[in-house]
């Protein structure tokens, strides 16, 4: 959100932004946070590590091999598409379009087995999350 502000010409003090976008950076590098007390916890993490590399690519920041390992060993644990273009986005900002452009894609045209709850917003707009 930080981020979109700034982009959107609302200056955050500089302190709070540089902690969040390091904190982004931390729990990307660890392998995200564990969601325990969820059903389908795995995709959530996901979801959280790829949304965080898109806040980060934005800003030029994203670790770009660790992108690349959630592309390469990660993204067929997903559950729906959002978390996908997210990643798909991040690896173009980055540098990375071939496999930007097929995570992209495959967002689009892989066939997700989405249940009616994961633990997020149920709306329809976030059902792509």
């Amino acid at each position: 959100m930080l981020v979109a502000a700034k982009d959107g010409g609302f200056e955050p003090p500089a302190q709070l932004l540089e902690r969040t976008l390091k904190r982004l950076e931390d729990d990307l590098l660890a392998g995200g946070n564990a969601h325990y007390d969820y059903d389908y916890s795995e995709h959530l993490r996901l979801a959280e590590m790829m949304q965080a590399g898109y806040v980060l690519a934005r800003q030029k920041r994203a670790p770009l091999g660790t992108l690349r390992a959630l592309y390469d060993n990660e993204r067929s644990k997903l559950i729906a598409p959002l978390p996908l273009v997210h990643l798909g986005v991040a690896l173009q900002l980055m540098g990375d379009t071939e496999r930007g452009s097929k995570a992209i894609e495959e967002a689009f045209t892989r066939e997700f087995k989405r249940p009616a709850w994961i633990g997020n917003y149920g709306t329809d707009l976030r059902r792509w999350r």
